[in-house]
C-alpha cells in the first residue's frame, strides 16, 4: 500500500503559510484540510492530471496542482515523497 511522506522543507513551508484575510485558526484549519486533500489526490491516480517537469529546479519530478498550490513529488516503490510546494502566485 502506498504512503505519502512530506519532506521536512515542504511540511515546514505548509505550516508557515499565512493569510492576511483569515484568522490564525481559520488558516490552520485550511492548512490541515489542504494537506489531507493533497495526500488523497496523490494516492488516487485518477483524480488529477499529473505532469513531469522537464526543466528548471524540479526537473524530473512529478507535479500536480490543487487549489492553485503546485505540489512537486517523486514516487519511490510504495512511497510518494512530497519534495516541494509552491504557494499561489509564487514564482
Amino acid at each position: 500500500m502506498e504512503k505519502v511522506y512530506w519532506s521536512e522543507s515542504a511540511e515546514r513551508k505548509m505550516l508557515t503559510y499565512e493569510s492576511k484575510y483569515f484568522t490564525i485558526v481559520e488558516t490552520r484549519s485550511y492548512i490541515a484540510y489542504l494537506m489531507n486533500s493533497i495526500e488523497n489526490i496523490l494516492l488516487n491516480p485518477h483524480l488529477s492530471t499529473r505532469y513531469t517537469e522537464e526543466q528548471g529546479k524540479y526537473k524530473g519530478l512529478s507535479r500536480v496542482v490543487f487549489n492553485k498550490f503546485k505540489i512537486y513529488y517523486e514516487k519511490l516503490d510504495n512511497q510518494i515523497i512530497i519534495v516541494a510546494i509552491k504557494f499561489p502566485r509564487e514564482k
